[in-house]
């Protein structure tokens, strides 16, 4: 690991970064639609034409980002702390939270497919965030 990052309260960091993550998430979820035929972001068009096949799905690599950086941070934070099932449980129940609460907002509607992308994102996530805290405990020791 850099010399730099050894010098990191990493697991503090990533919990500082959890709440503004999840924060970001609830604004993003609820906030209104724009146009819903405007492209995205043109990275996420690419990746989405890319992964996909159809570069207009860029919301599903924005659920996918959002919900792997948000499963990321309560591993590398709280793995000390808390049981990995129990930190994917939260996330993943985080995630239907704010699918459930689209349904009843104007404008917008649950979706299985976006609920699959917080999934599959959370699964990333914590996959990452575990082998992260392991090199952050392999060079601790």
């Amino acid at each position: 690991m850099p010399q730099f990052l050894r010098r990191l309260d990493l697991p503090r960091l990533a919990r500082l970064a959890l709440l503004p993550v999840a924060l970001l998430i609830a604004y993003l979820s609820l906030k209104p639609v724009g146009d819903p035929t405007a492209p995205g972001p043109w990275l996420l068009a690419a990746i989405a034409e890319w992964l996909l096949g159809d570069p207009s799905q860029t919301d599903k690599i924005g659920h996918y980002l959002a919900y792997g950086a948000l499963a990321g941070c309560a591993i590398v934070g709280f793995v000390q702390r808390f049981s990995t099932l129990l930190l994917l449980a939260g996330v993943l129940a985080y995630g239907a939270l704010f699918e459930g609460l689209q349904s009843l907002t104007p404008e917008r509607t649950a979706s299985l497919a976006d609920m699959s992308a917080n999934t599959f994102g959370a699964l990333t996530g914590l996959i990452a965030g575990l082998l992260f805290s392991r090199l952050i405990e392999g060079d601790a020791s």
